[in-house]
């Protein structure tokens, strides 16, 4: 007894803490619309009503992430992420467990409410790190963050549908309601969350740099290929014979992903963000476009997916790193909140649009409309570069006060 009171355990102060403890939340947050359509689809029959519940999730996310990224800037981090995540993981514990007999409408309702209070996880951990770390350290951060969520999207949709298949959606979706509550709560444990809001009523938006609108504009086209592409490539595998190669091909995607982000905290680059930026969105565009010929057949189109894959989460890293620097300090989460905000919503256009191309004429066409979006997103991210060299320099990072 008198050791644990001589040296009580304390939960460290490192920001790799903070990006492990966000891991535990953003397995829930990121992937959570899968067990929700499972779980809605069983209860109504309906695939149509589990699309219309998961895209008010999508939609209500979006809407809330740079609301409640501005309410971290203003009243500190712990104060709205410990609110919005228990709030969220009580609308997603009550989805799960309403009675059988429940309207759909009741439970798109109670997944929108799941949405609108979803805590912007992923900027907030992104602007403590810009807020805590200098520079040298704030690259291989940034890049582990967004290898991290590769993984997720690698490793936990398997397990969600596991215990879907095991015990029932409502303990898949229950699962991912526990998760969301404690990996926010461990997160803002840690002294790395700590810091007062910075911002009065009535402060400025990032939205006035040019540069915060030009990065939020890139990442709703990179979203818009994203959901399009994932999308096309559901609709290819069926149309190559079986649609379960799907799960094949978008694992080779997000693998590749998940290696080129493993190589770049391996071997950082020692160029700027501007020019990393630059380089990884053109070569993430440029090998996008063969992703269309590829879909001839199963095996080059794994083969190419992969490839492409290796730029992403570098490219993403990189956008994070000069939003960074560009986003006045005041306002950080607001402006990876935009930009978080936008690709989900891109996300969901390309769903939409890719849905209407492979109707009209194949899923190859979806995915060059994709990869075409991406090249304009390619473009944004060069125009970005030349705002962020005009932008005013931000000040340099500091610790956030305990």
């Amino acid at each position: 007894m008198t050791m644990w009171t001589q040296k009580p355990w304390r939960v460290p102060a490192r920001s790799e803490f903070l990006i492990g403890a966000s891991f535990v939340a953003r397995l829930a947050d990121l992937t959570v619309a899968l067990p929700v359509i499972l779980l809605v689809a069983g209860r109504t029959g309906s695939y149509a009503w589990a699309g219309v519940a998961t895209g008010a999730l999508a939609v209500g996310a979006a809407i809330a992430t740079p609301v409640l990224g501005r309410l971290a800037d203003r009243k500190g981090h712990r104060r709205v992420l410990a609110v919005a995540a228990l709030v969220s993981a009580m609308f997603l514990a009550t989805l799960a467990l309403a009675p059988a007999g429940l309207g759909p409408a009741v439970l798109v309702v109670l997944a929108a409410g799941a949405g609108l209070a979803s805590p912007p996880l992923e900027a907030s951990v992104r602007s403590l790190i810009a807020t805590r770390e200098p520079a040298h350290r704030r690259q291989r951060l940034l890049q582990i963050d967004a290898t991290s969520e590769d993984l997720i999207f690698i490793a936990v949709p398997p397990v969600l549908v596991g215990i879907a298949a095991i015990f029932s959606p409502t303990a898949s979706v229950l699962f991912c309601s526990v998760a969301l509550a404690v990996g926010t709560m461990l997160m803002l444990a840690s002294p790395a969350s700590a810091g007062r809001g910075t911002i009065e009523r009535g402060g400025g938006s990032p939205l006035r740099e040019p540069a915060v609108v030009l990065l939020a504009t890139f990442g709703l086209l990179v979203g818009v290929f994203f959901g399009a592409t994932e999308l096309a490539l559901v609709a290819r595998a069926g149309e190559l014979g079986s649609a379960a190669l799907a799960a094949l091909l978008i694992s080779a995607w997000a693998g590749g992903s998940f290696v080129g982000g493993v190589i770049a905290v391996v071997r950082p680059w020692r160029r700027p963000p501007r020019q990393r930026l630059l380089i990884l969105a053109s070569l993430m565009a440029l090998l996008a476009l063969p992703l269309a010929p590829a879909s001839v057949a199963v095996a080059p189109l794994a083969i190419a997916l992969a490839l492409q894959g290796l730029t992403v989460a570098p490219t993403i890293a990189s956008g994070a790193e000069l939003m960074a620097d560009v986003a006045p300090e005041r306002s950080r989460t607001e402006a990876f909140a935009w930009s978080t905000s936008a690709m989900t919503l891109g996300v969901a256009g390309g769903h939409v649009g890719a849905g209407i191309v492979v109707d009209t004429l194949g899923a190859p066409s979806a995915i060059l409309a994709g990869a075409l979006c991406l090249s304009l997103g390619a473009m944004a991210a060069a125009v970005a570069v030349r705002a962020a060299g005009r932008a005013r320099p931000v000040s340099e990072p500091r610790t956030a006060a305990a």
